[in-house]
């Protein structure tokens, strides 16, 4: 199987904090050989949660007091360490998670506990291996946000700034950008955030829908946008779609003059891909293998003739050998992709 992986800066709007960011400030990061920025709190019970798919997650950062992580309902109780690192760690089937870590007094600290987050790094599967595979075929491929593969309507524009001197902005509700693809695994970068740029705003995803969306066309995903970053951000990602074209919809839900804007998209385009069963990506609230929001049930995992239990049983090897990578390159924390 292969196996890949990105992270996600403690800034990006997937992540979502307690009492809408007010118990947290950003800083520099302690290391900035992990990260540039952090998230840090000394108020108890302030916490943080984050959706996604995938098949291992590892939590970045500091914390010298207790804290309490829960994925997907399951509950934890951490102590911390004062050195920056590995907060929280573990290897999972692949499907989609609820990932969520918050303070609690006592240890060292009393009622007080500080904790430093720099993000997170996620890892999934999104091909099989095959005798005739090369690293080519797990190469990212980039779309610009001028790029025949995107297409913007409503009001859309450009403004100065991001990874090519300009990024695509969309004001009002029901305006955005589509993104056309063939692979199995993508990620959206909106661009840093300037002086004399529209504010960010509340935006709304789509997977294989109708351009724009329509009534009968369900998100995939809102996402709240909880502070204003001054760095570039991971918008969206996914790990694990089926092979062939797929279609990405990011729409503006505000019309408050925010808007949402799209710098560039990263996709991979594995030979094999991976065939996750009852797993549901678009227009899907109502199914029964997924949730009424972020945060799915069981998934059965069928790659290369597997059976679902073997390859699951398989499949959990793999991340750690991905954090054994992370721990000894602590200064790398692009994507990369194990075969």
């Amino acid at each position: 199987m292969a196996f890949t992986s990105l992270f996600v800066n403690s800034t990006s709007p997937l992540v979502s904090y307690s009492n809408g960011g007010a118990d947290w400030s950003t800083i520099g990061a302690s290391d900035p050989r992990v990260f540039s920025d952090a998230r840090i709190t000394n108020a108890t019970n302030a916490g943080f949660t984050m959706d996604f798919s995938g098949s291992q997650i590892t939590a970045f950062g500091r914390s010298s007091g207790l804290f309490n992580v829960t994925l997907d309902g399951v509950s934890n109780t951490v102590q911390g360490s004062s050195q920056e690192g590995v907060l929280f760690t573990k290897g999972f089937d692949q499907a989609f998670h609820t990932f969520s870590l918050s303070t609690l007094s006592g240890g060292d600290q009393g009622s007080s506990v500080d904790l430093e987050f720099g993000g997170f790094l996620v890892g999934g599967y999104i091909g099989s291996s095959s005798s005739n595979a090369t690293f080519d075929d797990f190469s990212d491929h980039y779309i610009e946000h001028n790029s025949e593969q995107v297409q913007a309507f409503g009001n859309t524009t450009d403004v100065s700034g991001g990874r090519n001197g300009t990024s695509t902005y969309s004001f009002g509700t029901g305006s955005g950008v589509a993104l056309k693809f063939n692979g199995s695994q993508i990620s959206v970068y909106s661009p840093p955030l300037e002086a004399n740029q529209p504010a960010r705003g509340d935006y709304s995803v789509y997977i294989n829908s109708s351009i724009p969306p329509t009534a009968d066309d369900v998100p995939f995903d809102t996402i709240t946008v909880e502070n204003n970053s001054t760095t570039g951000r991971l918008s969206f990602f996914a790990f694990g779609l089926p092979g062939g074209e797929h279609t990405l919809v990011l729409t503006n839900t505000q019309n408050d003059g925010s808007a949402f804007a799209f710098d560039y998209a990263k996709y991979i385009t594995p030979r094999v891909p991976a065939i996750f069963l009852k797993q549901c990506w678009s227009n899907c609230s109502d199914d029964p293998y997924r949730q009424s929001g972020p945060g799915y049930s069981e998934v059965e995992e069928r790659a290369g003739g597997a059976t679902p239990n073997g390859a699951v049983r398989n499949l959990n090897l793999r991340p750690e050998k991905t954090l054994a990578i992370v721990v000894a390159f602590v200064g790398v924390l692009a994507s990369f992709t194990i075969l």
